[in-house]
């Protein structure tokens, strides 16, 4: 796929996060939200429902011949999706305990994959009128509240001072919190930084921060549009064997033990088995 075709996706994407960024505000703003809990126990809203469909009946309007993945969604067998070339992968509402704690830190994921990897991503934050996106053919982008594109890039490592990034929730992230701890004790100069939801990979894009590990299982959708947007940005996102995490390859739709990385040349220091073997 060329840069033009990506672009040209791109603008449709821009189209349905901003129209469903306003009907996602409006459930916001309602007194209560109904709450409901998914057979995973995970929480789930009108409010994912309501765009869950919004947006696959604009995918499936726009591109009827690009099969959609979406959490909120029946999940087609292995071997239906294993003939897919490309599809779409979304996240109708990423942060969902956050929406409902009427948090700003939540939002609308969209990745394209083709071939088993994210070609293009999308982040939208509808409180924060900020928009991330990007794929490595593009490059990746941050807007803010519709004005001019900046480039983001992920940083070089400063062993002087190296900032590990993960999730506020660290109940959920025993293994993860492992990792960091074993980090900490082990690199001088380690800082850990926590944010919720999807943010964490933006700001990991953004240059803010050098290692996001993750080993505490998430699903693909949880994990797609990030991908795109720190590879556009330079940096890699990769599982225990230092490959590249690929998409839609097993019956499961759990995305793999991963750790994203802002500079690839420091992959070995991160994934250095004392760090990585964890049971």
């Amino acid at each position: 796929m060329n840069i033009s075709q990506l672009n040209n996706f791109l603008d449709e994407i821009f189209i349905i996060v901003n129209h469903a960024g306003v009907v996602l505000k409006d459930y916001f703003n309602q007194d209560n939200i109904n709450v409901a809990k998914k057979t995973d126990g995970s929480s789930v809203t009108d409010a994912d429902l309501a765009l869950d469909l919004f947006i696959r009946n604009y995918l499936e309007k726009k591109f009827p011949n690009i099969p959609i993945i979406s959490e909120e969604s029946k999940i087609p067998p292995l071997e239906e999706r294993s003939q897919w070339q490309q599809y779409w992968l979304i996240d109708p509402l990423d942060g969902t305990q956050e929406f409902i704690n009427k948090s700003n830190w939540f939002s609308i994921n969209i990745a394209l994959i083709q071939h088993g990897m994210p070609v293009l991503g999308v982040i939208y934050f509808p409180l924060l009128e900020t928009i991330y996106f990007g794929g490595i053919d593009l490059g990746s982008f941050k807007q803010l509240n519709n004005k001019a594109k900046t480039t983001i890039k992920t940083r070089k490592l400063n062993l002087q001072q190296i900032i590990a990034i993960s999730n506020t929730d660290q109940n959920r992230n025993k293994k993860t919190n492992l990792y960091l701890k074993t980090l900490t004790d082990t690199l001088d100069n380690t800082k850990i930084i926590r944010h919720p939801g999807s943010i964490k990979f933006c700001l990991l894009a953004e240059g803010q921060a050098d290692i996001l590990p993750k080993l505490d299982r998430v699903s693909e959708w949880d994990l797609a549009a990030s991908q795109a947007i720190i590879e556009g940005a330079g940096g890699v996102v990769l599982d225990k064997q230092q490959c590249r995490v690929a998409f839609n390859q097993n019956t499961s739709i759990l995305a793999p033990e991963f750790f994203a990385i802002a500079d690839p040349k420091m992959k070995n220091l991160f994934l250095n088995n004392k760090f990585t073997s964890i049971p």
